[in-house]
């Protein structure tokens, strides 16, 4: 009687870490995240202002899509872009997030969307296939190791893009100017 209990009880643990396993192959837990130094952009990004934490920009992120369907205006792909240093804020604290989507270099936007233009800059690309949740930590471990062995500090903002069924983000390849400012992109309110 216990012999079968146990044979039961193992036979079910190694059937769970199966489905585990299946599962997390799916969702990309086992993918590569890869990183490379190049040019982007320029990206047009219609955008609004996010009040919470970086977990929660998808709310952001599908309200600025609802907007831009009202308008007319086509999202290309949608966006986060961080101004500020996720690793360095307390948790639960705001960091400067704009969730938001690419739109063509002509389209026009009404309040309360806004526009920022991003320049073409060097940045440290990273792409990862896999399931968003998963694709963000991979990214972020991946990119704040690269930064630790690269100097200087990684610029602002830097952009995740969420595509279907992966995450690219561009960070940066910055120094501060003289004046200690970041080149973060040219911002422009509605209708431009």
């Amino acid at each position: 009687m216990f012999k079968s209990c146990l044979i039961l009880v193992v036979g079910g643990l190694i059937g769970l870490l199966g489905i585990l396993l299946l599962a997390g192959y799916y969702a990309g837990a086992f993918n590569v995240v890869h990183l490379e130094t190049t040019d982007k952009g320029p990206h047009r990004i219609a955008y609004l202002e996010h009040p919470g934490t970086y977990a929660d920009i998808a709310e952001t992120v599908l309200k600025v899509e609802e907007l831009l369907a009202e308008q007319g205006v086509a999202g290309l792909a949608a966006c986060a872009l961080y101004y500020g240093d996720v690793r360095k804020v307390p948790d639960g604290d705001e960091v400067g997030i704009r969730g938001g989507y690419v739109v063509e270099r002509d389209a026009e936007v009404e309040p309360p969307l806004e526009i920022v233009e991003i320049p073409r800059r060097e940045v440290l690309f990273a792409r990862f296939e896999g399931h968003p949740n998963i694709a963000r930590a991979r990214i972020a471990h991946d990119v704040a190791q690269w930064f630790d062995e690269h100097p200087p500090e990684p610029g602002r903002p830097f952009i995740e893009f969420f595509l279907e069924g992966m995450m690219e983000a561009e960070v940066p390849l910055v120094e501060p100017s003289e004046h200690g400012k970041l080149d973060i992109g040219v911002e422009s309110g509605g209708n431009q």
